[in-house]
């Protein structure tokens, strides 16, 4: 095994972990020695955790390719059935100026005097009725 292909290691690896569960429960007997024990349950849970792994790692990819699926049909939809032509002109990448003069706003007598409250959300609805 040269290790280059991951599903072969991922395979090789389970099955390797297979071998030593088959070898500790001979008969479908669990073995009465803790080390054995030990070992099974360590496999046991090595094993678990690479199925998850692998299971999660396939539920991504398919994600990934439902997120790439629906951008490409969304884009090809927007593409298709888009009611403004947007031209590509240097007047359309020019900067746009509004020529409106902004007045300051004025403060209203009475405005800056309550200060900052501490209110929760309740007592802000009970405040607003």
């Amino acid at each position: 095994m040269d290790g280059t292909d991951i599903g072969q290691v991922v395979h090789f690896t389970q099955s390797v972990r297979l071998r030593i569960i088959d070898s500790l429960i001979a008969e479908g007997k669990i073995p009465e020695d803790e080390k054995q024990v030990e070992i099974l349950n360590k496999t046991l849970d090595s094993l678990d955790r690479s199925v998850f792994t692998k299971a999660k790692l396939s539920l991504d990819e398919s994600s990934i390719h439902v997120q790439q699926t629906a951008t490409k049909v969304l884009g090809e939809i927007l593409n298709r059935y888009s009611p403004v032509e947007i031209p590509l002109t240097q007047e359309a990448n020019r900067d746009i100026f509004i020529d409106v003069e902004l007045s300051d706003s004025d403060i209203v007598p009475g405005e800056m005097d309550i200060g900052v409250i501490d209110i929760d959300y309740n007592q802000l609805l009970n405040n607003s009725n």
